[in-house]
Parts: C-alpha cells; sequence; structure tokens
C-alpha cells in the first residue's frame, strides 16, 4: 500500500516478479528430484564400472581403488551437493524431456528459453539465492577459501571487471563458491559489490537449466551484455574466465599454464566501460581433476578430437578423472583439494569510447605483471607442490 500510495510502482511490480520468479525457481528444483536420482543412478552405475574396469585392466595392483569407508555424513552431504552442481544441466535436459509429453508446456518452455533476453541485458539473479547453505556445503568439500591481496580495496561507487585464472579442466570450483554465495564473505570482503558470472551463451540454451543459472547470478559472455553490466550503475562487477575452452586444455596437476597473450578482447571492454581490472588467481584450480590428455599439443586421437571439437561447437570437456562417489581414485567428481582464489589489486583503467590498440596493448601488459607477480608472491603459500610455475602458452 506505500508503494501504490507513493507512486512507487516499479518498486511493487518488481517485488511480484521476484517472487513469481522465485515461485518458479522452486517447483523447478522440486521438479527436478526425479532427474536427479536418476542421473545420481547412472553416475554411480558408471563410477562402479570404472572401478572394475581399472581392475581388469591395471590388476588388482595398479588399479586397486581407495573407498570412503570411514567418511562422516556431513561429508557424504558435501559431496552430494557438488554432484547436483556438476549435473543440473543434465537434469534439466531431462526434466525438459518429461514436459514433452505435453507438447503446449514443452513449446512454451523452449519458446521462452530461447527469447528471454535476460541473459544478454546483464542477468537476472535472485539476492536470496546467495544465501543458500549448499553453497557452505560445497566450500567444505574442497574447502575453498576467498584472499584478498594487500591494496585490494574496492570502492563501491564504481565498477570492476574481475579476470579469474586458470579456467581449470571443467570450471573453477572456487569462482563458483567465491562469487554466486556469501559463502566466502564476498559482499563484506568487496565492500559490497554486485556480481555477475559470465558464461558461454549455448549454456542459456538449456530449457530450465537457463532459469538456474539467471537466478544465480549468471550471464552471457557476449560483449553487449558484459558491457551492459558494468554500465548499470555503481558497485557493480562482471566476474570473466579469460582462458575459456582453450586453457581448459591445458589443465594438469601441479601446472600452472594460462592462455593470455592472444586474450586482449577484455582489456577493450574494461576501456569502453572505464571499469578498473582486477586479477584473480585461483590456486590448486588444475588439481582438481586429472586430465587424461597429457600433452595439449599432441597428435593422439583424443588430443586432435578435443581440438575439433573446440573449433566446431567453441567449447569443450577434456577427457578427465577425479573421483567417485564412494572411492577417491576413479571417477567424475572432482577431488578435496584446497582451493584459494587470490584477489589482485585493481588496476585502473580510464574510460574510451574508442580504445586505441596502443592503450589496450599498454594496459593489457600492466595486467600481466599485475597477475604474474601476484601468483609468485603466493606459489610458495599456496602452491608449495606445483610442478611448473606460472607459464602463459597463448
Amino acid at each position: 500500500l506505500t508503494c501504490v500510495s507513493g507512486g512507487k510502482m516499479g518498486l511493487l511490480r518488481k517485488l511480484w516478479t521476484n517472487s513469481l520468479i522465485g515461485a518458479l525457481i522452486v517447483l523447478v528444483v522440486c521438479a527436478l528430484t526425479v532427474p536427479f536420482f536418476l542421473v545420481f543412478i547412472g553416475v554411480f552405475l558408471f563410477d562402479a564400472t570404472i572401478v572394475i574396469g581399472a581392475r581388469l585392466v591395471y590388476g588388482k595392483k595398479k588399479g586397486g581403488t581407495r573407498w570412503s569407508t570411514k567418511t562422516t555424513f556431513q561429508r557424504r552431504i558435501q559431496t552430494f551437493v557438488v554432484f547436483i552442481w556438476l549435473f543440473q544441466g543434465i537434469a534439466c535436459l531431462i526434466l525438459f524431456g518429461f514436459t514433452t509429453i505435453v507438447w503446449p508446456v514443452a513449446l512454451a518452455v523452449l519458446l521462452w528459453t530461447f527469447l528471454d533476453p535476460a541473459p544478454r541485458r546483464g542477468g537476472r539473479p535472485l539476492k536470496w539465492v546467495r544465501y543458500l547453505p549448499t553453497f557452505k556445503y560445497m566450500r567444505d568439500f574442497f574447502p575453498s577459501e576467498l584472499v584478498m591481496d594487500k591494496g585490494a580495496n574496492f570502492n563501491n561507487k564504481k565498477n570492476y571487471l574481475f579476470v579469474m585464472h586458470p579456467h581449470s579442466a571443467i570450471m573453477p570450483f572456487g569462482w563458483v563458491v567465491s562469487y554466486l554465495s556469501e559463502a566466502n564473505g564476498w559482499s563484506k570482503k568487496t565492500n559490497g559489490l554486485d556480481p555477475r558470472l559470465i558464461t558461454l551463451p549455448a549454456n542459456f540454451k538449456i530449457p530450465f537449466y537457463h532459469d538456474l543459472l539467471l537466478a544465480l547470478g549468471f550471464a552471457d559472455s557476449g560483449k553487449s551484455s558484459i558491457l551492459k553490466i558494468l554500465n548499470s550503475g555503481p558497485g557493480k562487477c562482471a566476474c570473466l574466465v579469460v582462458g575459456g575452452a582453450e586453457e581448459a586444455v591445458y589443465s594438469r596437476p601441479g601446472y600452472n599454464d594460462l592462455v593470455l597473450d592472444c586474450r586482449k578482447g577484455f582489456v577493450k571492454v574494461a576501456l569502453e566501460a572505464g571499469a578498473d581490472l582486477v586479477p584473480v588467481y585461483g590456486f590448486q584450480e588444475n588439481n582438481v581433476f586429472d586430465n587424461l590428455v597429457a600433452d595439449a599439443k599432441s597428435h593422439s586421437l583424443i588430443a586432435r578430437f578435443e581440438r575439433w571439437h573446440k573449433r566446431t561447437f567453441g567449447f569443450l570437456v577434456p577427457l578427465i578423472n577425479g573421483r567417485g562417489f564412494f572411492e577417491y581414485t576413479w571417477g567424475i567428481l572432482p577431488r578435496r583439494v584446497h582451493v584459494v582464489d587470490v584477489v589482485g589489486k585493481p588496476i585502473h583503467v580510464p574510460k574510451m569510447e574508442k580504445p586505441d590498440q596502443e592503450s589496450i596493448d599498454r594496459i593489457h601488459a600492466e595486467y600481466k605483471a599485475a597477475l604474474i607477480d601476484l601468483y609468485d608472491r603466493y606459489k610458495d603459500v599456496y602452491d608449495k607442490n606445483r610442478k611448473s610455475p606460472l607459464k602463459l602458452v597463448k
């Protein structure tokens, strides 16, 4: 009534819209119970098949499996939460398959998924999602930590472009926990910045998954979408993993290979928006999975297939090995590794309507030097067992 009497119909409409979207998300999550159960059974059977196959191929000694027989119930919950996060896209596809029984519903869902402009307009996050307890279980699984470097102070009257390294084999898990939620104290440590995580447009083409990603705080990786975020008001920040799928191919335990020299588009976007660049390095991200292709530049059949898939579809999932539900040796779940995201000092970027190449190269060189310095100062603290230092492969 106060909103109406004061003429603030926009606020009332926003509250009503958020309530409807929130109710839709709850219904979708409830409806996902059956698909998640089916996916769980499939992953469990796949897990068991891998273990049996390893025994048959390598023998009992090399194929021996370390079983998690004495794990607490709390750790089981943590593992299940990470499983849900990894396979929620597949579960949404299964749920959409059920809706095809009633084709008008399936058609309506498809139209909404493909015509909804929210991903290209900076997203549509629901604030209460950031406080879900599931993120704390995910944080404690690894565990994940968010560390602010000396001088990493943020002004909520300015906008920032957070640039994350490395991509990891699937996704940077510390990026998910620290930026999408308050599990690691994001708002307190960044002075209340409002983040949007940037992901591929293809992820928004999956029915139901589309709305889950938007509620979580994801947005389209297109240039116009990022500029929309950075120009939508003070205190906004876009969080980008610039290495992308190409960097995922180089992900191996103990190595820190980055794709950065050939990536300068993020600098141009920062100049056009006048947003300061923030280097972020995720220590131990590459240790979460084993990459079964030892050399990304090899001419093996698997390596060539991965490169073809990347060229054709714009993304890829490397052939990996992690852990299973009830054992630690084989599987497609991530390993428990202490993941630490270190946030560096912001680099001032002036606003330019039409950035010239000289300015782009200068800011890029400054950013690269700041990132290398950030890694070198923390590598002996959070990356003691490294096999190779930071290396720019492209």
